[in-house]
Formats: structure tokens, C-alpha cells, sequence
């Protein structure tokens, strides 16, 4: 499975994204400010560049033939990550690592979990990447922890219903129930060292797993 790295420009687990490696990166608009920062460069960027003009610079001043450069109207329906996606959808990437997705905005953190769910309905991989955590969009589907896996994770019904949801090897499990979107009852759920397994049989699951906090 071909996958990429994304990067828009909100907060970027540095810690994570180190330790991807040799993957194409496209950035999002601002998310090509989040690199210079970390002295790396895009294979491509993408967006309206509003955020960079925001920041003091120009079109004029990227600089030319060391990536692709692809504009994008001001106006348009598409956020900068989402056309981000469908770029690479196009190139033949089918597992994206999604940073600089989240932070202050939720409006934005919303928007990103809507690309996690554009995804999803694609056939495609995704993980949405925060300082703390990390979110996925299930479908008809399961995934799987090793049983050293720390901290907390949430799973939200993504649609009308989750049916067939299962959550094995956790501190609060489920065996075959429909979740719906108005009912929280997967949320804060904990791993306790041992192999665990979320499972959707039909629909979409929202996974938000936080990393163990550190002492």
C-alpha cells in the first residue's frame, strides 16, 4: 500500500513525524511553513495560499523547481487538505498520515475528521495525527493493538449507526451492538495490556486513541 504524508498548518506531532520515514509529503497551504520550520521540503504543495501570505510570503518567493507547486482558488469548496488528499489519491496513495490537522479551531478539527470519513468511503487509510492523540475512521472494518499499547481510546459512531460494533481486550468491552451518533457510551474506554480489537461490522466508527501522559 503506496502511503504519504500530509501537512497542514496546525499543530504537528514533531515526535510522530519523525519517525516516518522516505514518504512523499504534500503540504497544505500553511502546512508548508510547519517544514521550514523542521527543514524539510514538500514533493508537493497544494492550497490557496492565503496562510502563507498571511505569514509574509508570496508565490514569488517559493522557490521554483524544487517541488511541485499546484494553486488553488481562493473560493473554492475544498479545504486545502482535502484537495491535499485527493492529490494524492490521484497519484496512487492509498494510506495517508495526516499532521497539522488539528489545534484551536474545531471547526477545522471537525473538517479534518470529515477527510478521515472522505477516506474511509474511498477504500483508503488515514491517520489524523494531535499533539496527544491520534484518530482513525473505520468502515465495515476492524483494527487491532498489541497488548503493550498504553493509554485511552474512544470510539464515536460516525452516521445514523455503527452496527456490529465489538471492542475486545479493553477495560469496558462490547460484543455486537449498535452504537448510534447521540449516545456516547464508547467514549474514554481503557487499555489494559493485553491485545485488543475494534470491531464495525456496517457503518462508521470515529477511533480517538490518546497516548499515556507521561510522568
Amino acid at each position: 500500500m503506496k502511503e504519504c504524508v500530509i501537512i497542514g498548518a496546525g499543530d504537528v506531532n514533531a515526535a510522530k513525524l519523525s519517525k516516518i520515514k522516505k514518504m512523499f509529503i504534500i503540504a497544505a497551504d500553511g502546512g508548508y511553513i510547519n517544514l521550514i520550520r523542521m527543514h524539510k521540503k514538500p514533493d508537493v504543495l497544494i492550497g490557496d495560499f492565503d496562510s502563507l501570505l498571511e505569514a509574509g510570503i508570496s508565490e514569488e518567493m517559493l522557490p521554483m523547481n524544487q517541488f511541485e507547486i499546484c494553486r488553488l482558488p481562493c473560493e473554492k469548496d475544498e479545504t486545502d487538505i482535502l484537495a491535499a488528499i485527493k492529490h494524492g489519491m490521484k497519484l496512487g496513495y492509498q494510506k495517508f498520515h495526516i499532521f497539522g490537522g488539528t489545534g484551536s479551531r474545531i471547526d477545522h478539527i471537525l473538517a479534518n475528521i470529515q477527510c478521515l470519513t472522505y477516506l474511509a468511503n474511498h477504500g483508503c487509510e488515514a491517520l489524523l495525527y494531535g499533539m496527544d492523540f491520534e484518530a482513525c475512521v473505520l468502515k465495515n472494518s476492524f483494527m487491532e493493538f498489541e497488548d503493550d499499547i498504553k493509554g485511552t481510546v474512544s470510539v464515536f459512531c460516525l452516521g445514523e449507526v455503527a452496527e456490529g460494533v465489538t471492542l475486545e481486550g479493553l477495560k469496558y468491552p462490547l460484543n455486537d451492538v449498535v452504537l448510534n451518533y447521540e449516545y456516547p457510551v464508547g467514549v474514554s474506554n481503557e487499555f489494559v495490556g493485553k491485545k485488543s480489537r475494534i470491531i464495525v461490522k456496517k457503518g462508521l466508527l470515529l477511533i480517538v486513541r490518546f497516548y499515556e501522559k507521561k510522568s
